[in-house]
């Protein structure tokens, strides 16, 4: 009975070392993809986004066009007032 005991325990550490052993390898490989991906879109001189979006225009541009923006709105609301 004690050696079975043993055998089991002895199983199960080999187990348990087996598995850990896969998720330290999960990891790397995962960790090495994120690394990867940061290299590719930190060094990328395109955006992400091929589309037009705010996010690929400076600030002070986008500024510059919501003022002009409201500026018509306010307009084309003064004009339509009797």
């Amino acid at each position: 009975m004690n050696d079975l005991l043993k055998l089991r325990a002895a199983k199960r550490k080999e187990q348990i070392g087996f598995e850990s052993q896969q998720r330290a390898e999960r990891e790397k490989e995962r960790h090495e993809m994120k690394k990867e991906r940061h290299q590719w879109t930190s060094s990328s001189p395109k955006p992400r986004s091929m589309a037009n979006n705010s996010r690929s225009e400076p600030r002070y541009q986008r500024f510059e066009r919501l003022r002009v923006f409201t500026k018509s709105m306010n307009a084309i609301g003064a004009s339509s007032r009797p």
